[in-house]
């Protein structure tokens, strides 16, 4: 699927760098259309929505493997038009797997820029052991993540510099039991995991000082094999709380994301915006192809 009106534009841009993007063609597209509800003068909330032109605020395009091979952004921080094109991300797959990736920037004169480039490396059974960005134009190091695994291939280490990293637990079933991050030395925070059949539960404690630390559970519900609801909130004390729910077609596909808020306990949830999800495709989606499509959309 050729998309042509925005390659155009981004040409049109770049001419002021004197680099051209290249063109990606991708066999599944997916739009994210957010909505917000509207405040009156007195701050209460109505049933107007944001955004009715139903402009994408994000357009995602992946290959017939479902790898995600572009991503274009709209709406910058200080200016939200949807119509100003903000970042584009174009990844570099080879035999199904993630080589590099350039991730091109706007300034607010509608110019665009390749700032970054991401560079992925493997070790002999495929693992992703170091990722690095650099910037483009110097090739000089911006960030660098490394990687560690235990013998069942699951990734136990997250090394964001010698003094910051994650460190990942799992049981024997290779569930996922913990996460804790590392500063200084110093625990900072630490995520625990229990599992039922249909929910995941991820409480969350902090170790900043005895002010600032809080605890925090998100449980994630699971409906037939599909992420249906996440709900989080503080446990130690009151405060803002947070639901997402997840609404899915006939053939599983992810097609409307509704984001809720409770300010207290004592407050029902509240509806306050919504993701509306585009997909065209053109071959057969399997089973396999559909689930990854979903994570797709979940992750970006």
């Amino acid at each position: 699927m050729k998309i042509i009106n925005i390659i155009l534009t981004l040409l049109l841009f770049s001419s002021a760098f004197g680099q051209e993007i290249p063109k990606k063609e991708g066999c599944i597209e997916i739009m994210k259309i957010r909505h917000s509800f509207l405040d009156n003068d007195k701050g209460e909330q109505t049933k107007e929505i944001s955004n009715k032109a139903n402009k994408p605020y994000l357009i995602l395009y992946l290959d017939s493997l479902g790898n995600l091979i572009e991503k274009v952004g709209y709406g910058k921080y200080h200016n939200p038009d949807l119509r100003v094109l903000d970042f584009v991300e174009q990844n570099i797959f080879e035999n199904g797997r993630l080589e590099s990736t350039v991730h091109y920037h706007t300034d607010y004169n509608k110019n665009i820029n390749a700032k970054y480039r991401t560079i992925y490396s493997y070790d002999n059974s495929n693992q992703l052991i170091q990722q690095k960005m650099l910037y483009f134009e110097t090739d000089s190091l911006f960030l660098q993540y490394d990687f560690e695994y235990d013998n069942n291939g699951n990734k136990t280490k997250i090394i964001f510099s010698p003094r910051e990293y994650y460190i990942r637990t799992f049981d024997e079933k290779s569930n996922l039991q913990s996460i804790q991050q590392i500063n200084n030395n110093k625990l900072q925070w630490e995520r625990t995991f229990s599992y039922t059949d249909k929910t995941i539960i991820k409480d969350l404690k902090t170790y900043y000082d005895s002010d600032r630390d809080y605890t925090k559970q998100e449980i994630s519900t699971f409906k037939n094999g599909k992420l249906t609801k996440i709900q989080d909130g503080y446990t130690n004390r009151d405060g803002l709380s947070n639901k997402t729910v997840f609404h899915y077609n006939q053939r599983g596909l992810l097609k409307k994301i509704d984001y809720f808020v409770s300010y207290s306990s004592y407050w029902k949830y509240q509806l306050k915006s919504y993701t509306e999800i585009k997909i065209k495709y053109c071959k057969k989606l399997m089973p396999t192809l559909i689930e990854k499509i979903n994570e797709v959309i979940m992750n970006e």
